[in-house]
């Protein structure tokens, strides 16, 4: 994201992004990442809040690369603000280097699988695997489609 008008060596400056990627991430590892690309050496002060939405992480790890270096962990993050439905983490760090990327990566739990009585209670409604497949399908809907003859 490129500024307005350039900045004088030092001078400090504030970016706030907000992106929202609805169903964007699945249950299981994933990640998110954030990216610095600056002329200078380094960035006196970073922060990044990332927030989720239910189906809070297990656990969220940073690490960072940057050119000519081995991506490293950083450090484990605990959540900064937990209420009913958002989670949110805050990594903050000084003396960034200006060219470098974090990475966070997270593990979301999968769905609890239902129990076997509200399985079966839900299967009840559905209809028969049959219904829309195979031979008997077909006569159903053949017979959906016919018009009924009048008796004369």
């Amino acid at each position: 994201m490129p500024f307005l008008s350039p900045l004088s060596a030092e001078e400090p400056f504030h970016v706030f992004l907000k992106c929202t990627l609805p169903g964007c991430m699945k249950p299981g590892i994933d990640y998110y990442t954030a990216t610095l690309s600056f002329e200078q050496k380094r960035i006196q002060r970073y922060t990044m809040r990332l927030a989720f939405v239910h189906d809070f992480p297990e656990w969220l790890r940073v690490y960072e690369w940057s050119p000519g270096r081995a991506v490293t962990l950083l450090k484990d993050l605990r959540p900064y603000v937990k209420s009913a439905g958002v989670c949110e983490y805050r990594d903050d760090g000084e003396e960034v280097p200006a060219s470098s990327a974090r990475i966070y990566v997270f593990s979301r739990p999968h769905p609890v699988a239902s129990s076997p009585r509200l399985a079966s209670s839900r299967r009840s409604v559905r209809e028969p695997p049959h219904a829309r497949h195979g031979p008997a399908a077909k006569q159903i809907r053949k017979e959906e489609h016919s018009v009924p003859q009048r008796a004369t």
